[in-house]
């Protein structure tokens, strides 16, 4: 998936030093350590910088300012409609010197109210499902409840399942379900099918 609005998330902070004062104009790498895909942005005048449209993956930011260490951050985690916040504090140095850190992603996101989730793909490969039809797979997220058609003529995604192929995820009708492939529009807008439907193995 593309990082289309719905389906991405986020990275957002702010940069300070030792003392706590903003560093503004840092310049902020954000890298997509599983495609390689570099976006760059700089802090604000109070030090705040935000990363936005991130495909969800594994990410490295790398931060630096005149006067100081480059810092580097790995293993910062995005999902889906969710913000990460990753607070970063420069130290006096110079910029051929760096510190490398793991990031521990926060457990609650105290930014947003979106909820957001991410299947691996070794759920994917493994999960049992009813006739491997992939949308199935929206059923294993909290507040998500089977609900809408199962096989059905037009339905290629409900092909050799007997079981309902949509979902109602927190109270809202499963026909209110948008399904993107690769970032475009991919709805059946009368029945709110899915209209192509990647082999699971492809997923």
């Amino acid at each position: 998936m593309s990082a289309a609005q719905g389906v991405s998330g986020r990275i957002v902070g702010t940069v300070t030093d030792s003392t706590g004062a903003a560093i503004a104009n840092a310049s902020v790498t954000v890298t997509n350590q599983d495609t390689g895909i570099s976006s760059s942005t700089v802090s604000d005048s109070q030090g705040n910088y935000q990363a936005n449209n991130l495909p969800p993956g594994n990410y490295q930011i790398a931060i630096a300012a005149p006067g100081m260490q480059t810092m580097i951050s790995k293993g910062i985690v995005v999902t889906v409609d969710n913000t990460t916040p990753l607070p970063i504090t420069l130290q006096v140095g110079t910029a051929n010197q760096s510190a490398t850190v793991t990031a521990a992603n926060a457990l609650i996101d105290t930014t947003s109210s979106s909820l957001g989730e991410v299947l691996s793909g070794q759920e994917v490969k493994t999960l049992p499902l009813n006739g491997r039809v992939f949308s199935q797979l929206v059923q294993t997220v909290p507040g998500s409840v089977g609900a809408g058609f199962g096989s059905a003529p037009e339905a290629a995604a409900g092909a050799g399942s007997f079981s309902p192929i949509t979902a109602s995820v927190n109270g809202m009708p499963w026909g209110g379900t948008t399904y993107t492939l690769d970032g475009v529009n991919n709805m059946e807008l009368l029945n709110a099918f899915i209209n192509v439907t990647p082999p699971l193995d492809s997923i």
